[in-house]
């Protein structure tokens, strides 16, 4: 991204969705080319915008393009696409691509102080656990302006330049949830029919036919239901949803021929004639299975008193309103309304519900919001969770809720109906 030495022409561009564009996002939808689904970069003209048009900001994958095209019918102004491999702009963030560094080398190589006579970005608002307003403020004299989370809501945004409360917050409705089961399932079939395949050999066709189910559950079901699960918790929902879709396994295999662990580092075992499946971290915990607490391999006596039930109940964020400067970008880059703006400072209104994105500490001039960061998207969290970030360490699983989680996880790689 920052090899760039020449600078770049100014193309141009439409708010019509072709036949071509509807077919590639048909494509990118069914995971045909995964990667490939990209424009170039650079500075887009679209419509006939002037000098004092206002200057749109999205990553280079074609579906968060179109989007934001399209929503922009009748508006002429300037989309700077950032080189973000392909990625949607929520996953580039975290990834850094669509970061600060980006941004400044793209303002100076399309020239984009010449082409205009304002100092604004409109940047998505779900850009900002990438991008450190400030900083593109102090390097290039642009200020940042985070819009809307998706792009159908900017013509009325550009109307007061103000973003509603409903504007700022995330929201993955049914539709958005279905239309990522494709790509999933694309994706996921490789893995299912092998791990089928090779349970079948272990332990017969049950065994099979319930990690099929599993892996199913967690594409198809589990994006489906997820509003409707108990509890508000990510992990607890994945349990639930796993324990009632392994019930009929269970009933029909001896629960005895199951034990399933999982800790840190997951390695399988063949152990016994009866060919057993037995799934063993370096920490030994019976999660499902005809034996004792006890009778686990495990040297951490705390891992056998650990919680199942765990994930984000708590949270790394930390706010110090002495040296807040109530410039509202909290408020403004939180997707989950944790901040508020107020008459002084910024005021936490819902703490339990921060995602830890990074955004607010990022885009904090001050240093008065700390958090443990360094992810954009959900898929991103959730695989930080099961790896091991935060209390996630001491978090046991069974099979099917892994799965389960796993997979939700990847349906929200994809967000292309967002702002950018």
């Amino acid at each position: 991204m920052m090899s760039e030495v020449s600078l770049q022409p100014m193309r141009r561009t439409t708010s019509v969705i072709a036949p071509a564009n509807r077919w590639d996002h048909f494509l990118a939808r069914w995971g045909v080319n995964r990667s490939g689904h990209r424009v170039e970069p650079g500075l887009y003209a679209l419509g006939n915008p002037t000098q004092e048009s206002p200057v749109f900001v999205t990553s280079n994958y074609t579906l968060s393009f179109d989007a934001l095209r399209s929503a922009l019918a009748g508006v002429d102004g300037y989309i700077l696409v950032l080189d973000t491999q392909g990625i949607n702009v929520w996953c580039a963030a975290g990834k850094g691509t669509f970061g600060t560094d980006e941004l400044v080398n793209r303002i100076k190589v399309t020239r984009l102080a010449d082409v205009v006579g304002h100092r604004t970005l409109i940047l998505p608002q779900l850009g900002a656990p990438g991008v450190a307003a400030h900083q593109v403020k102090s390097r290039t004299g642009f200020r940042v302006e985070y819009g809307p989370v998706r792009a159908d809501d900017l013509p009325e945004y550009l109307k007061t330049r103000v973003a509603t409360p409903q504007m700022r917050r995330v929201r993955f409705s049914l539709f958005d949830r279905l239309v990522l089961i494709p790509v999933e399932l694309v994706y996921v079939l490789p893995a299912m029919l092998i791990a089928a395949l090779v349970l079948f050999f272990l332990n017969g066709g049950w065994a099979a036919a319930g990690a099929a189910t599993a892996i199913l559950s967690g594409v198809v079901l589990f994006p489906i239901l997820l509003p409707w699960l108990p509890t508000s918790d990510l992990s607890t929902k994945g349990f639930i949803l796993g324990g009632a879709t392994a019930l009929p396994f269970a009933a029909g295999h001896r629960l005895s021929d199951f034990e399933l662990y999982r800790f840190d580092a997951l390695h399988v075992q063949e152990r016994s004639q009866a060919r057993d499946l037995c799934l063993r971290a370096r920490h030994g915990l019976v999660i499902w299975g005809g034996h004792r607490i006890d009778d686990c391999s495990t040297s951490d006596p705390d891992a056998a008193r650990m919680m199942v039930f765990n994930s984000y109940t708590t949270n790394t964020l930390r706010y110090n309103p002495e040296l807040c400067v109530n410039c509202g970008m909290c408020s403004a880059v939180c997707p989950q309304g944790v901040f508020a703006s107020d008459d002084s400072v910024a005021r936490l209104v819902r703490p339990t519900a921060c995602m830890e994105c990074g955004a607010c500490q990022l885009n904090c001039p001050s240093g008065a919001i700390m958090v443990d960061s360094g992810v954009g998207c959900a898929a991103a969290m959730i695989r930080a969770a099961l790896s091991g970030r935060k209390q996630a360490k001491n978090l046991a699983k069974n099979w099917s809720a892994g799965f389960s989680l796993l997979l939700q996880a990847r349906t929200k790689v994809h967000t292309p109906e967002v702002f950018g």
